[in-house]
């Protein structure tokens, strides 16, 4: 049999100087009610000392500690507030067990009573936000809420989370964004003129010169254009386009795998524009490519390669299609030639 976790020491001395002061905004931190007043406040008091930062940082990693574990709500039992499994479920396992007791200390160090809610476990200092990749540079964030996000090459994306919102703006480029649910906590997330509205989800926007491109694999969301544009809904499997002064296209069903193989560095196009490809394709060309006759944009083409095989996909351009190809030391032109 699993044995409860001893109750908090309610002999120990209360906290004094520092601990008292973080102790203080902790608990501001995990109330209800907020000022602009009192956030600046706490600011300052940040900023005046890294002991302050110390302090109120390990409060709070107690308290989230908490939050960490696995079927927490049913680890705290009423009205004892100590770790005990619930008839018929597994004891937590050892290290969250230990994330717990951490929570545990940390709250009654404090004098705090333990009354678990989950969404003041969430509860954190407003972010600043900024993720950025190199040309060629395929890489995956994590982030404080919990949430993912993969950013292709030559991507930015900048934004903040408070309280009470979560906002991303993708800049440029390409993102892969796996939402934690936080109801408490929307997110917004904006790509020039688009914006996209969700809760928790999985979906990928990529950003073109002309269009952005929105695909849900899991989950809903609703996306805007313009003031004027009716929103469009999306689930799981629908992808819409929104197209720079047009409005957007018809929502419908992708290709999911296709769709995610930029984030295994391949890439495949169906009846896509050259020069959308070759948009794309300069996220990992460490020489720009141009088309010399921008007509050539227009050119319609279906393939795949790897983003590491671009002068390969040329190559093959370059014999299947009216196309000259030169190279330099720093630049890559493509031009159409007389069949």
């Amino acid at each position: 049999m699993t044995s409860a976790l001893p109750p908090p020491d309610k002999t120990a001395p209360p906290p004094t100087g520092v601990e008292a002061e973080a102790c203080a905004w902790m608990a501001y931190l995990l109330g209800a009610e907020h000022t602009p007043d009192k956030d600046k406040k706490l600011e300052l008091w940040l900023a005046a000392s890294p002991d302050h930062r110390r302090a109120l940082e390990g409060l709070r990693a107690g308290w989230m500690a908490i939050a960490e574990v696995e079927g927490v709500e049913d680890i705290l039992s009423a009205p004892a507030r100590i770790a005990v499994p619930r008839a018929g479920r597994p004891a937590a396992p050892s290290r969250q067990r230990r994330r717990l007791v951490a929570g545990l200390l940390a709250a009654a160090a404090c004098g705090v009573a333990l009354i678990f809610v989950a969404p003041l476990m969430q509860t954190a200092p407003s972010e600043d936000i900024y993720l950025a990749t190199a040309i060629g540079e395929i890489r995956t964030f994590d982030l404080s809420d919990g949430s993912r996000l993969t950013l292709d090459a030559g991507s930015e994306v900048k934004g903040r989370f408070t309280r009470d919102q979560r906002s991303l703006t993708l800049v440029e480029g390409n993102a892969y964004f796996d939402i934690a649910r936080a109801p408490e906590r929307p997110l917004d997330v904006r790509a020039g003129d688009v914006q996209v509205k969700v809760l928790g989800t999985q979906f990928d926007i990529r950003r073109r010169p002309a269009e952005t491109i929105i695909s849900v694999e899991e989950g809903h969301v609703a996306v805007t254009g313009v003031q004027g544009l009716p929103a469009v809904s999306l689930t799981g499997g629908l992808q819409v386009t929104y197209r720079t002064g047009k409005g957007f296209d018809a929502s419908a069903t992708f290709d999911a795998a296709r769709s995610a193989a930029w984030r295994r560095g391949q890439l495949y196009y169906v009846d896509a524009r050259l020069g959308d490809i070759i948009d794309d394709v300069n996220r990992y060309s460490a020489r720009p490519i141009t088309l010399a006759d921008q007509t050539l944009g227009d050119l319609r083409l279906t393939m795949s390669f790897s983003v590491n095989q671009i002068e390969i996909m040329l190559a093959g351009l370059d014999e299947a299609y009216p196309l000259d190809i030169n190279y330099t030391s720093s630049e890559i032109h493509i031009y159409s030639v007389s069949e």
